[in-house]
């Protein structure tokens, strides 16, 4: 899912329920700011979704905090939604 805000002077970004998968709640969101080579940042946030039936890892990537990027996590270190995290260590 792709999700624009538009800013303005009294603009805060805040995470909302944007998704089915997500409609009940969204909790435990964590930041992390990595910056590339060519010293440009980007934040990635993981959180965990709830829909009334199912939990969902996912992740939220963004360089702005006014466009946004979200996928559902798959896959075997993400099977119980505490088997992983990010750092921005190299």
């Amino acid at each position: 899912m792709n999700l624009s805000l538009t800013p303005t002077t009294e603009f805060r970004t805040l995470l909302f329920p944007a998704s089915e998968s997500e409609h009940s709640e969204i909790e435990d969101a964590r930041f992390v700011r990595f910056v590339d080579d060519n010293d440009e940042a980007t934040y990635y946030v993981t959180y965990t979704a709830y829909n009334d039936v199912t939990i969902l890892p996912n992740l939220i990537k963004t360089a702005d905090f006014v466009t946004f990027r979200a996928i559902t996590l798959n896959g075997k270190a993400v099977r119980n939604g505490r088997a992983w995290s990010f750092s921005p260590a190299r």
